[in-house]
């Protein structure tokens, strides 16, 4: 592994904070001095391996640690650093020689972990899911007990708030409306010695060109018959979420969670649309329902274990919750909703009238957007999607810009051998392509895609449009 190749090894980290702690760490979330928001242990780790590294490891390391240690603002490095540590670290901030690396711009997709992260100028996405192969929660030693949904596709977005989900987020927050889930709302019994990994094998995403992509979920409730196809598909200033065959029964509510929000500001609600300031801007199809309260807990409530166990002091924080009511027992309920990140409500506004993202799908076979020239589709069966129709369930991007063309495909379900995508943007030739992948140019071209044992992972190819010099793979 090339140390230029570091960041598919190593979670980038999220604004000023850890955009990945959060969603990565199941039950340490509620433990209170492990506050989510920082990046201590990785830069801890970071810096001893640096000690030993080759020299251009070593390099790249420390330049890693410079950047996150500079931009964590949520809980500062040098003010909780054990003496060793603060040594290292002061030894490579003071050091003109080690640039800071920049904060990572892009799509990452962690298929061994049902987890990916979005990155854009100031702002990050991340998507916490869970299959047969990732467990959705776990809960031991008195820790967890509230964390039934957390790897339901719970998101987290971080904007100008680095601490959104530390700073006695996990202790006060509704456990039963956790923002991107959807779930039954039936009362849950408390969680103790116990992790669980749900029945779906879908779990996954592909990225394009490392700035887009999409991912998805089918969720299996934990112990209820409650179902739904979930889709996101993360593009340059918005993030599309929908969801389809939403069902249940029981004589439960369910419900999607667009939005729960730790915030003191006042939620602006329009016929279509949504604002809250310092965080951004929400539009939607139907009428969810909104709540604004301050809610109490004590870190004791959700961590009692003998030595992680929480403050008994209660805190407080104030909400501001957005949600789809899909009523009793839904036989095949749906949702869609835009987020955009750090939008002002001007442009929020101007984006609900103007819709430069077109849903072209969204039923149980097929979830599928269009941005300008980008597609991006969930394919849980054989279908077409705008300029896409594929022969087996999978997840595909293509975008077309000026003569170029370019192709990502995955498999989030691991049960398809090949899948055969058909285009109908004509292509007359192959400037690149993964060995997995195999192009007929033409003017419906077919990219053949090898799936089997490639655990998730995106394969990709471009090709060349009209217009192009005519070029051989």
């Amino acid at each position: 592994m090339a140390p230029g190749g570091l960041w598919d090894d190593l979670p980038p980290e999220g604004g000023p904070g850890n955009v990945t702690g959060c969603h990565q760490r199941l039950r340490l979330v509620t433990t209170a001095w492990a506050t989510p928001g920082t990046v201590q242990h990785a830069d801890d780790a970071v810096l001893l391996l640096a000690q030993g590294a080759p020299e251009a490891y070593r390099r790249r390391f420390r330049e890693l640690a410079k950047g996150w240690i500079e931009r964590c603002s949520a809980r500062p490095y040098l003010a909780h650093a054990d003496v060793p540590a603060t040594r290292r670290a002061v030894d490579v901030l003071g050091d003109p020689g080690v640039a800071a690396a920049p904060g990572p711009v892009g799509h990452f997709v962690f298929p061994d972990m049902d987890r990916v992260v979005h990155r854009r100028p100031g702002w990050s996405y991340a998507i916490g899911m869970s299959s047969r192969r990732v467990a959705a929660y776990e809960a031991i030693n008195g820790e967890n007990p509230h964390g039934w949904y957390t790897g339901d596709g719970m998101t987290y977005l971080y904007t100008g708030d680095p601490g959104q989900f530390g700073h006695d987020f996990w202790p006060t927050v509704d456990p039963y409306r956790l923002p991107g889930t959807t779930v039954d709302t039936r009362e849950r019994a408390d969680l103790h010695m116990v992790a669980r990994r749900p029945d779906n094998a879908w779990a996954g995403g592909a990225t394009l060109a490392g700035r887009y992509g999409a991912a998805s979920m089918e969720v299996i409730g934990d112990g209820v018959p409650t179902r739904a196809r979930k889709s996101w598909f993360c593009l340059d200033a918005a993030v599309v979420a929908l969801g389809s065959g939403i069902r249940g029964s029981g004589g439960h509510t369910v419900e999607t969670v667009l939005e729960n929000r730790a915030t003191e500001a006042e939620p602006f609600l329009a016929d279509g649309w949504a604002h809250l300031e310092g965080t951004g801007g929400y539009v939607f199809e139907g009428t969810p329902l909104s709540l604004t309260e301050r809610r109490t807990g004590r870190w004791h409530d959700i961590n009692s274990g003998d030595d992680t166990g929480g403050a008994l002091e209660p805190v407080s924080r104030r909400y501001v919750t957005i949600w789809y009511d899909h009523g009793i027992d839904p036989a095949d309920a749906a949702y869609a909703y835009v987020l955009l990140p750090g939008a002002s409500r001007e442009r929020t506004r101007a984006f609900h009238r103007d819709r430069p993202v077109a849903v072209l799908a969204n039923t149980p076979l097929v979830q599928a957007v269009r941005a300008g020239g980008l597609w991006a589709a969930t394919f849980w069966a054989a279908g077409t999607a705008g300029v896409l129709t594929a022969d087996a369930p999978c997840v595909a991007l293509v975008r077309r810009r000026g003569t170029r063309i370019d192709v990502a495909v995955a498999d989030p379900g691991r049960t398809v051998e090949a899948v055969t995508l058909t285009l109908g943007l004509p292509a007359h030739g192959v400037l690149r392509a993964d060995d997995t992948v195999t192009v007929t140019p033409g003017a419906r071209p077919r990219v053949t895609v090898k799936l089997g044992g490639s655990a998730g992972r995106t394969h990709a190819a471009a090709l060349s449009g009209p217009g192009s010099p005519r070029y051989g793979r």
